[in-house]
């Protein structure tokens, strides 16, 4: 899952934003080892999150993962991010409205302070987090990690190395007149999310180059918001760091995990 944490409390500030890719196997890969080419990686699941505190944030991130089981998770460590983190390494969290007993979920750089018995899932969207380190060790500056993540996703639409399901407003009525509310919204969403990876766009200088930062990295910007189009890119960066670390904790197992919706 990639999470774009924000308050979201002004009609027209940023959405907090979540989304879910799957990955599988690519049909015909008999052995998928470490290789981007040989999983699938598919959208299937987003949500916009509003006016919520960072205790809601953590409950909710929760119980998604209640619903999914997630290999892992990445999350901007703006915009509340860092509180969301503090709140996620708790054993209480509030769920639906009800105390609930968990496992926490903690980052490696939570350490102790986690306690002994967490889901190490996390990986915060900065430079010092370990996974992000292993990823992409040499980075001068943030305005690198910045582009960093545009660049892989950008590689990743273009190689068609990730996909989502079938737009809401491309498929017959008779495709949806019989799925719950909340399939029909998450698809709706996914869709909202292509729409604003597509408005991101590139910095550039009187002369038609590029507008570098002193790092020498691209700026990029959006006419609207890009809050979905984020949490879907930290999604795609959070499989990188699982294939680049070596955790391949894949069970094969083919299911959506205690009937949730997901986009097929």
């Amino acid at each position: 899952m990639g999470v774009d944490p924000a308050p979201a409390r002004g009609s027209t500030s940023d959405d907090g934003a979540l989304a879910v890719l799957r990955i599988s196997p690519r049909p015909g890969v008999a052995e998928p080892a470490g290789n981007v080419g040989d999983w699938r990686a598919e959208f299937v699941w987003a949500y916009r999150l509003r006016g919520a505190t960072a205790r809601q944030w953590s409950g909710f991130i929760h119980l998604k993962h209640r619903h999914f089981g997630f290999s892992g998770i990445c999350m901007d460590a703006g915009g509340g991010g860092t509180w969301i983190n503090d709140e996620l390494i708790l054993t209480k969290q509030t769920i639906n409205g009800v105390e609930t007993q968990c496992v926490p979920i903690a980052s490696q750089e939570d350490g102790e302070r986690a306690g002994p018995n967490v889901q190490c899932l996390l990986t915060m969207y900065r430079r010092r987090d370990p996974g992000i380190q292993y990823l992409w060790p040499h980075l001068a500056g943030d305005d690198n990690l910045v582009e960093a993540m545009h660049m892989v996703f950008q590689e990743a639409v273009t190689y068609m190395t990730v996909s989502w399901p079938k737009p809401y407003n491309d498929r017959a009525p008779s495709e949806y007149t019989d799925w719950p509310e909340e399939k029909r919204w998450a698809l709706k969403t996914l869709d909202a999310a292509r729409s604003q990876l597509v408005d991101i766009q590139v910095a550039t200088a009187a002369d038609g180059t590029y507008a570098l930062t002193g790092h020498s990295a691209k700026q990029f910007s959006a006419g609207g918001k890009k809050d979905l189009a984020y949490a879907c890119i930290y999604a795609y960066v959070r499989f990188l760091v699982w294939l680049k670390m070596g955790e391949l904790e894949f069970e094969g197992e083919g299911q959506d995990g205690d009937g949730y919706y997901v986009m097929g």
